[in-house]
């Protein structure tokens, strides 16, 4: 009697995958994103072959120009001040294992067949992506609160400082200011600092309290009501519409209640939450824009990838000792830019008694709020 090895009883012979299969499979895992990454806000640009990037500014302004004689001189132009920016793109590299231990007497989902290493590998890469997605959400929030942080909340890039801008900031709550006086003022602030860059609408991702506190206002009630109303009648006729995320227009602003969070684990094992939107805030920006935020993708630092054009993530394996383990190591490098930080502004909900003579508001450069 011939005994077949394992391998043979279940079709296919046990091999390594291939950097490039690996690679495949977790480009293809269907991803956890979070609602910026599904906004597309940071929308790719060409890929990298090297690992940092540079970003020129033209600061040309459009000036009026005096009446002059006939036959005189005209004015002269001016050439605008440029100057360049250089960022480094950072790399997260994230490592795991299935060991035989791991799936020996396993058997699949539904079907008789054993777990093979294959299938372990899947799964296993699935859920590194995942880590990977829910990081590139963290990193896309920070940077549109104007401070791209890691993973135990220390600023990577703090564009504000990067191009010299102070963040527009400003507080509700305020005796005898009314919040559409409030939002006209913030709309107002971002179309100034448009500077050639175009939006076809102002967008705010909201913390609960701070979504909370504009319920107190019976005029945005009102509104929001109106917009669930209208929602649901839509629903009614194309019941596709459950499949979109929902976002309520206020004065021309669309909002979404942003509750994203995830954990981090500490050295000593315990686990800290990171909130996406810190609570009592809100982060305003302009949607539509062109070339205000854009991600940047470099290569990875393997010999397949160097100077190669980059790809969002790359995975490798290597054989354990004596076969009874595959090491995973999975890696992206990605950096998520807003280049104009003088169209994102800060919202909180002011602390301070009425009347207390707190103005709320810190005057941005381009720009000041009411």
């Amino acid at each position: 009697m011939t005994i077949l090895p394992v391998e043979g009883l279940f079709g296919g012979v046990d091999r390594e995958f291939a950097v490039e299969e690996l690679t495949s499979i977790i480009n293809n895992v269907p991803n956890q994103f979070g609602l910026v990454s599904q906004m597309n806000i940071f929308p790719m640009a060409p890929p990298l072959s090297t690992t940092f990037f540079k970003v020129e500014r033209n600061n040309w302004t459009l000036n009026l120009l005096p009446i002059t004689e006939r036959g005189a001189s005209g004015t002269m132009g001016r050439v605008g001040k440029r100057d360049v920016k250089v960022f480094e793109v950072p790399q997260i590299t994230h490592q795991d294992q299935v060991t035989v231990a791991d799936i020996q007497n396993l058997r699949l989902w539904g079907p008789m067949a054993p777990k093979m290493m294959e299938d372990a590998m899947s799964d296993k890469l699935a859920t590194m992506a995942r880590k990977h997605f829910q990081t590139h959400e963290w990193h896309n929030i920070t940077m549109l609160r104007g401070q791209m942080r890691d993973a135990d909340n220390g600023i990577v890039l703090d564009v504000f400082s990067q191009f010299g801008i102070v963040q527009g900031v400003t507080a509700f709550g305020h005796a005898g200011m009314a919040i559409d006086t409030r939002y006209r003022s913030i709309k107002r602030y971002i179309e100034l600092n448009l500077r050639g860059e175009t939006m076809t609408r102002v967008c705010a991702l909201c913390s609960p309290e701070y979504m909370e506190f504009l319920f107190t206002d019976a005029t945005i009630k009102t509104a929001y009501n109106q917009a669930m109303a209208a929602h649901a009648a839509m629903v009614a006729v194309n019941p596709t519409l459950n499949d979109q995320r929902f976002g309520w227009v206020f004065n021309d602003v669309i909002h979404y209640e942003y509750i994203g969070a995830a954990p981090v684990l500490n050295s000593d094992g315990t686990e800290t939450v990171r909130t996406f939107v810190p609570a009592g805030e809100a982060i305003f920006f302009p949607l539509g824009t062109t070339e205000a935020a854009h991600s940047y993708i470099a290569p990875g630092d393997f010999e397949e990838s160097v100077n190669m054009p980059g790809q969002l993530f790359y995975a490798k394996e290597e054989r354990g000792e004596f076969g009874r383990s595959r090491q995973i190591l999975t890696q992206s490098n990605r950096l998520p830019l807003w280049k104009k930080p003088a169209l994102l502004v800060k919202a909180t909900i002011l602390n301070t008694a009425p009347g207390s003579g707190a103005s709320g508001n810190n005057i941005g450069q381009n720009g000041s709020l009411l």
